[in-house]
Protein backbone atom coordinates (compact mmCIF):
# COMPACT_ATOMS: atom_id res chain seq x y z
CA UNK A 1 0.00 0.00 0.00
CA UNK A 2 1.23 3.45 -1.25
CA UNK A 3 2.08 5.37 2.12
CA UNK A 4 -0.59 8.98 2.78
CA UNK A 5 2.30 10.38 5.04
CA UNK A 6 6.05 10.90 5.04
CA UNK A 7 8.06 11.91 7.96
CA UNK A 8 11.28 13.14 6.94
CA UNK A 9 14.32 12.96 8.60
CA UNK A 10 17.88 15.30 7.83
CA UNK A 11 20.88 13.67 10.14
CA UNK A 12 24.11 14.12 10.78
CA UNK A 13 26.00 12.15 13.69
CA UNK A 14 22.35 12.18 15.05
CA UNK A 15 23.65 8.70 16.72
CA UNK A 16 22.77 9.93 19.96
CA UNK A 17 19.55 10.74 19.39
CA UNK A 18 18.26 9.27 16.06
CA UNK A 19 16.65 5.85 17.79
CA UNK A 20 14.57 8.31 20.19
CA UNK A 21 13.69 10.35 17.10
CA UNK A 22 12.22 7.52 15.18
CA UNK A 23 10.51 5.83 18.50
CA UNK A 24 8.36 9.34 18.55
CA UNK A 25 7.10 8.76 15.28
CA UNK A 26 6.16 4.84 15.36
CA UNK A 27 4.54 5.58 18.95
CA UNK A 28 2.13 8.24 17.12
CA UNK A 29 -1.06 6.07 16.40
CA UNK A 30 -1.06 6.89 12.35
CA UNK A 31 -0.54 4.05 10.50
CA UNK A 32 0.25 4.10 6.16
CA UNK A 33 2.93 6.22 7.19
CA UNK A 34 6.83 6.14 5.66
CA UNK A 35 9.94 7.14 7.50
CA UNK A 36 12.35 8.85 5.17
CA UNK A 37 16.04 9.28 7.08
CA UNK A 38 18.34 11.16 4.36
CA UNK A 39 22.02 11.03 6.03
CA UNK A 40 24.15 14.13 5.41
CA UNK A 41 27.54 11.32 5.33
CA UNK A 42 27.25 10.44 9.51
CA UNK A 43 30.60 10.01 10.90
CA UNK A 44 29.08 7.90 13.69
CA UNK A 45 26.75 5.24 14.21
CA UNK A 46 23.94 7.01 12.63
CA UNK A 47 23.28 4.43 9.67
CA UNK A 48 23.94 1.51 12.39
CA UNK A 49 21.13 2.56 14.34
CA UNK A 50 18.31 3.31 11.86
CA UNK A 51 19.38 0.18 9.80
CA UNK A 52 17.98 -1.73 12.70
CA UNK A 53 14.13 -0.32 12.10
CA UNK A 54 11.81 -2.13 9.60
CA UNK A 55 12.73 -1.50 6.47
CA UNK A 56 9.42 -1.41 5.33
CA UNK A 57 8.76 1.46 7.05
CA UNK A 58 12.14 3.39 8.25
CA UNK A 59 14.09 4.09 4.70
CA UNK A 60 17.65 5.29 4.59
CA UNK A 61 19.65 7.18 2.37
CA UNK A 62 22.94 8.15 2.25
CA UNK A 63 24.27 11.36 0.42
CA UNK A 64 27.48 10.65 -1.67
CA UNK A 65 29.43 13.47 -0.11
CA UNK A 66 28.83 16.11 3.04
CA UNK A 67 26.59 19.02 2.13
CA UNK A 68 27.02 20.68 5.57
CA UNK A 69 23.36 21.61 6.76
CA UNK A 70 19.70 20.44 6.12
CA UNK A 71 18.72 21.75 2.62
CA UNK A 72 19.77 19.52 0.35
CA UNK A 73 19.00 16.27 2.62
CA UNK A 74 15.42 17.79 2.42
CA UNK A 75 15.14 18.06 -1.19
CA UNK A 76 16.40 14.31 -1.53
CA UNK A 77 13.68 13.58 1.32
CA UNK A 78 10.66 15.31 -0.53
CA UNK A 79 11.53 13.97 -3.46
CA UNK A 80 11.72 10.75 -2.54
CA UNK A 81 8.35 10.56 -0.43
CA UNK A 82 5.58 8.79 -1.41
CA UNK A 83 3.07 10.37 0.95
CA UNK A 84 0.64 13.29 -0.20
CA UNK A 85 1.22 14.61 3.42
CA UNK A 86 5.19 15.52 4.61
CA UNK A 87 6.34 15.59 8.53
CA UNK A 88 9.35 17.31 8.24
CA UNK A 89 11.31 16.49 11.65
CA UNK A 90 15.11 16.94 12.69
CA UNK A 91 16.98 14.35 13.88
CA UNK A 92 17.25 15.78 17.33
CA UNK A 93 13.79 16.65 18.08
CA UNK A 94 10.49 14.24 19.33
CA UNK A 95 7.03 14.59 17.97
CA UNK A 96 4.34 14.18 20.96
CA UNK A 97 0.01 14.57 21.36
CA UNK A 98 -0.44 12.51 18.20
CA UNK A 99 0.72 15.05 16.23
CA UNK A 100 0.88 13.99 12.62
CA UNK A 101 -3.15 12.80 12.37
CA UNK A 102 -4.35 15.67 14.03
CA UNK A 103 -2.63 18.00 11.56
CA UNK A 104 -2.95 16.10 8.77
CA UNK A 105 -6.79 16.00 9.62
CA UNK A 106 -6.73 19.53 9.01
CA UNK A 107 -4.85 19.96 5.57
CA UNK A 108 -7.67 16.92 4.22
CA UNK A 109 -10.42 19.30 6.00
CA UNK A 110 -8.82 22.13 3.94
CA UNK A 111 -7.77 22.08 1.17
CA UNK A 112 -6.84 25.99 0.44
CA UNK A 113 -3.94 25.17 3.43
CA UNK A 114 -0.60 24.82 2.50
CA UNK A 115 0.37 23.46 5.70
CA UNK A 116 -0.32 23.19 9.60
CA UNK A 117 2.27 24.24 12.27
CA UNK A 118 1.96 24.36 16.10
CA UNK A 119 4.17 24.95 19.46
CA UNK A 120 6.66 23.03 20.92
CA UNK A 121 8.56 22.52 23.94
CA UNK A 122 12.25 23.22 24.49
CA UNK A 123 14.22 20.32 26.45
CA UNK A 124 17.52 19.89 27.04
CA UNK A 125 19.36 16.45 28.53
CA UNK A 126 20.66 18.00 31.40
CA UNK A 127 17.97 20.65 32.29
CA UNK A 128 15.17 18.32 31.01
CA UNK A 129 11.95 20.61 29.93
CA UNK A 130 12.19 23.92 29.79
CA UNK A 131 9.23 26.17 31.15
CA UNK A 132 8.39 27.75 28.50
CA UNK A 133 7.23 27.16 24.81
CA UNK A 134 8.87 27.70 21.63
CA UNK A 135 6.43 30.27 20.69
CA UNK A 136 6.46 32.10 23.99
CA UNK A 137 8.73 34.31 22.56
CA UNK A 138 7.24 35.41 19.25
CA UNK A 139 4.40 37.95 20.91
CA UNK A 140 4.19 39.17 17.24
CA UNK A 141 1.99 35.79 16.63
CA UNK A 142 0.28 36.26 19.32
CA UNK A 143 -0.78 38.93 17.98
CA UNK A 144 -1.59 37.86 14.71
CA UNK A 145 -3.93 35.07 16.38
CA UNK A 146 -5.49 37.24 19.11
CA UNK A 147 -6.64 39.34 15.41
CA UNK A 148 -7.85 36.36 13.87
CA UNK A 149 -10.08 34.77 16.71
CA UNK A 150 -10.28 32.21 19.24
CA UNK A 151 -10.98 29.27 16.75
CA UNK A 152 -9.07 26.17 16.97
CA UNK A 153 -6.84 25.71 14.42
CA UNK A 154 -6.77 28.80 13.34
CA UNK A 155 -6.03 29.61 9.62
CA UNK A 156 -4.17 32.46 8.70
CA UNK A 157 -4.20 34.07 5.86
CA UNK A 158 -1.54 34.37 2.94
CA UNK A 159 -0.63 38.42 3.56
CA UNK A 160 -0.53 37.99 7.37
CA UNK A 161 1.31 35.25 7.46
CA UNK A 162 4.09 37.09 5.26
CA UNK A 163 4.30 39.60 7.71
CA UNK A 164 4.29 37.69 10.71
CA UNK A 165 7.38 35.52 9.70
CA UNK A 166 8.65 39.19 8.24
CA UNK A 167 9.01 40.02 11.56
CA UNK A 168 10.27 36.69 13.02
CA UNK A 169 10.40 32.72 12.16
CA UNK A 170 8.23 31.64 14.57
CA UNK A 171 7.93 27.77 12.73
CA UNK A 172 10.58 24.93 12.89
CA UNK A 173 10.40 22.40 10.58
CA UNK A 174 9.71 19.68 13.43
CA UNK A 175 6.16 21.52 13.92
CA UNK A 176 5.23 21.15 9.91
CA UNK A 177 2.80 19.16 8.40
CA UNK A 178 2.54 20.21 4.52
CA UNK A 179 1.45 19.16 1.58
CA UNK A 180 4.01 17.32 -0.84
CA UNK A 181 2.22 19.53 -4.12
CA UNK A 182 3.23 22.93 -2.15
CA UNK A 183 6.61 21.68 -2.46
CA UNK A 184 6.30 21.06 -6.34
CA UNK A 185 4.33 24.27 -6.74
CA UNK A 186 7.57 26.61 -4.82
CA UNK A 187 10.67 25.24 -5.53
CA UNK A 188 13.23 23.28 -3.73
CA UNK A 189 15.45 24.37 -0.11
CA UNK A 190 17.40 26.95 -0.90
CA UNK A 191 21.10 24.69 -0.94
CA UNK A 192 23.12 27.73 -1.64
CA UNK A 193 23.09 28.57 2.44
CA UNK A 194 23.21 26.66 5.56
CA UNK A 195 21.15 28.52 7.94
CA UNK A 196 17.76 30.59 7.29
CA UNK A 197 16.75 28.08 4.42
CA UNK A 198 13.92 27.22 6.82
CA UNK A 199 12.59 30.99 6.79
CA UNK A 200 13.01 31.53 3.37
CA UNK A 201 10.78 28.25 2.16
CA UNK A 202 7.87 29.55 4.84
CA UNK A 203 8.15 32.96 3.15
CA UNK A 204 7.67 31.45 -0.39
CA UNK A 205 4.99 29.58 0.87
CA UNK A 206 2.72 31.85 2.46
CA UNK A 207 3.05 34.44 -0.66
CA UNK A 208 0.66 31.90 -2.28
CA UNK A 209 -1.16 29.57 0.48
CA UNK A 210 -2.97 30.81 3.61
CA UNK A 211 -1.53 28.22 6.63
CA UNK A 212 -2.98 27.42 9.89
CA UNK A 213 -2.12 27.33 13.34
CA UNK A 214 -3.29 24.37 15.58
CA UNK A 215 -2.76 25.20 19.19
CA UNK A 216 -1.17 22.41 21.19
CA UNK A 217 2.02 21.45 22.40
CA UNK A 218 3.42 18.98 19.65
CA UNK A 219 6.79 18.67 19.58
CA UNK A 220 9.69 18.81 21.45
CA UNK A 221 12.72 20.51 19.97
CA UNK A 222 16.06 19.18 22.34
CA UNK A 223 18.49 22.15 22.46
CA UNK A 224 22.71 21.27 22.50
CA UNK A 225 25.83 22.69 21.84
CA UNK A 226 26.17 20.77 18.78
CA UNK A 227 22.90 21.99 17.46
CA UNK A 228 22.97 24.20 14.49
CA UNK A 229 21.04 26.67 16.28
CA UNK A 230 24.27 27.24 18.39
CA UNK A 231 27.11 27.90 16.02
CA UNK A 232 26.04 31.17 16.32
CA UNK A 233 27.86 34.29 14.31
CA UNK A 234 29.18 31.49 11.71
CA UNK A 235 26.00 31.29 10.24
CA UNK A 236 24.65 34.87 10.88
CA UNK A 237 25.95 35.80 6.86
CA UNK A 238 23.83 33.11 5.29
CA UNK A 239 20.69 33.96 7.18
CA UNK A 240 21.22 37.13 5.89
CA UNK A 241 21.75 36.33 2.20
CA UNK A 242 18.39 35.30 2.24
CA UNK A 243 16.93 37.82 4.32
CA UNK A 244 17.94 40.03 1.76
CA UNK A 245 16.57 37.78 -1.42
CA UNK A 246 13.27 37.96 0.65
CA UNK A 247 13.59 42.07 0.58
CA UNK A 248 14.24 41.93 -2.24
CA UNK A 249 11.63 40.31 -3.96
CA UNK A 250 9.12 41.49 -1.53
CA UNK A 251 6.00 44.03 -2.85
CA UNK A 252 4.64 44.90 0.74
CA UNK A 253 6.11 48.03 2.54
CA UNK A 254 5.00 46.27 6.18
CA UNK A 255 7.39 43.18 4.88
CA UNK A 256 9.80 45.11 3.55
CA UNK A 257 10.58 47.13 6.99
CA UNK A 258 10.49 44.28 8.88
CA UNK A 259 12.65 42.57 6.44
CA UNK A 260 15.23 45.91 6.87
CA UNK A 261 15.00 46.00 10.54
CA UNK A 262 16.07 41.71 10.46
CA UNK A 263 19.03 42.60 8.13
CA UNK A 264 19.78 45.50 10.39
CA UNK A 265 19.42 43.43 13.65
CA UNK A 266 22.08 40.68 11.95
CA UNK A 267 24.61 43.13 11.00
CA UNK A 268 24.68 44.50 14.96
CA UNK A 269 25.24 40.79 16.14
CA UNK A 270 28.32 40.70 13.65
CA UNK A 271 29.69 43.98 14.35
CA UNK A 272 29.41 43.33 18.20
CA UNK A 273 31.01 40.17 17.80
CA UNK A 274 33.88 41.16 16.25
CA UNK A 275 34.04 44.06 17.98
CA UNK A 276 34.59 41.61 21.39
CA UNK A 277 37.05 39.68 19.25
CA UNK A 278 39.00 43.46 18.82
CA UNK A 279 38.36 43.39 14.97
CA UNK A 280 37.40 46.92 15.50
CA UNK A 281 37.67 47.43 11.51
CA UNK A 282 35.18 44.57 10.49
CA UNK A 283 33.45 45.53 13.41
CA UNK A 284 32.83 49.33 12.00
CA UNK A 285 31.73 47.89 8.71
CA UNK A 286 28.83 46.07 10.11
CA UNK A 287 27.33 48.51 12.44
CA UNK A 288 28.25 51.07 9.47
CA UNK A 289 25.47 48.24 7.23
CA UNK A 290 23.00 48.16 10.11
CA UNK A 291 22.84 51.84 9.48
CA UNK A 292 22.45 51.55 6.18
CA UNK A 293 18.96 49.59 6.32
CA UNK A 294 17.97 51.33 9.70
CA UNK A 295 19.09 53.68 11.92
CA UNK A 296 19.44 53.04 15.70
CA UNK A 297 21.49 54.01 18.37
CA UNK A 298 22.91 50.51 19.06
CA UNK A 299 24.23 50.56 15.88
CA UNK A 300 25.62 54.24 16.77
CA UNK A 301 27.03 53.40 19.85
CA UNK A 302 28.79 50.46 18.57
CA UNK A 303 30.21 52.48 15.54
CA UNK A 304 31.30 55.02 17.50
CA UNK A 305 32.79 52.69 20.54
CA UNK A 306 34.85 50.86 17.26
CA UNK A 307 35.70 53.93 15.83
CA UNK A 308 37.68 54.76 19.20
CA UNK A 309 38.96 51.52 19.82
CA UNK A 310 40.71 51.14 16.44
CA UNK A 311 42.22 54.35 17.01
CA UNK A 312 44.09 53.00 20.24
CA UNK A 313 44.35 49.55 18.79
Amino acid sequence: MKPEISVIIPAYNAGLYIKQCIESVLKEKSSNIEIIVVDDCSTDQTRDIVMKFDSKIVNYICLDENFGGPSKPRNIGVAKAKGQFLIMLDADDLLINNSIDRRVDILKSDEDLAFVFWDGIRFSDDTADYDHTFHSKYPHLHKILFEIGKQNPIKIPSLKAYRGLAKGDFILPSGLAIRKSVYEEVGDYDESVTNGQDLDMSLRIVDKFPIAYLDIIGFKQRVHNESISAQGHKLIKHKMTLLKKNLSRSSDIEADCAFKNKIAENYISLGYFYKKNRNYKLSKTYYSHSLSYTLSLTALRGLLISSILKLFS
